[in-house]
């Protein structure tokens, strides 16, 4: 699934991939993206 809105993806999927340009630059579990509002804000604007 492809989603911006992160509630909604840490509901549904167990494992995350964030990509940039064509290419995973980070890749985590439920737990890990939920923790990290560095990589929130980074990534996905929030």
């Amino acid at each position: 699934m492809i989603d911006q809105n992160l509630d909604a993806l840490l509901e549904i999927a167990q494992r995350h991939y964030i990509m940039e340009k064509g290419r995973i630059v980070w890749s985590g579990t439920t737990d890990e993206l939920r923790d990290n509002r560095e990589l929130q804000a980074r990534y996905l604007g929030v």
